[in-house]
């Protein structure tokens, strides 16, 4: 097993009996990782809690005496330093409902933002417009290049529906379909 020692800033990874100290071999690692995940098109992830690897935070780090501190893992800092506007989540805090449907939101959010041009919606593609005007949140002008240029079927085709039987059954929860409408 391993634990998190030192300075709760930047700990050190090491092994629980021979005090091995793993740091850089799992920093190589996570930057590494980090890279091909950036290549993925991930939308959020999920990190194990309390993992001196994996843990998002309240990991225990050890100080030579005393009571332990609270820091991060290795890899979940690497991670939410590497791609720091991913939507991350810890796996035990998902059993709180309010945080749970927050992660789920701002996973759709990242998802729309980041280029999902044919929603679960509709058969076509949907694309968008995002502006910040100075001093105010962003917006996003949901529209449709494809009935723009007379693609489509217009107001016949349903909101929902799509090629994925699981998607489409997560969407018949009103839960989700309320958090996807307030993502948009």
């Amino acid at each position: 097993p391993f634990r998190l020692v030192g300075d709760p800033q930047n700990p050190r990874l090491v092994t629980t009996r021979s005090h091995q100290d793993h740091t850089e071999r799992m920093i190589r690692w996570a930057r590494t990782r980090v890279e091909e995940l950036e290549k993925e098109g991930l939308c959020g992830y999920i990190f194990k809690s309390g993992s001196p690897s994996s843990g998002m935070e309240r990991v225990k780090v050890y100080p030579p005496h005393g009571i332990p501190h609270q820091g991060r893992g290795i890899f979940a800092a690497t991670v939410m330093e590497g791609l720091p506007l991913l939507p991350v989540e810890e796996e035990g805090r998902l059993g709180d409902p309010a945080l749970r449907e927050n992660f789920l939101e701002r996973v759709f959010v990242f998802h729309r933002i980041l280029g999902n041009w044919d929603s679960w919606g509709m058969g076509v593609g949907q694309n968008m417009y995002i502006y910040k005007a100075a001093g105010l949140s962003w917006k996003i002008f949901p529209w449709d290049i494809d009935f723009i240029l007379g693609d489509g079927n217009g107001a016949s085709d349903g909101l929902w529906g799509g090629p994925d039987g699981a998607v489409n059954r997560m969407f018949d929860t009103p839960a989700f379909r309320r958090m996807l409408w307030r993502a948009y």
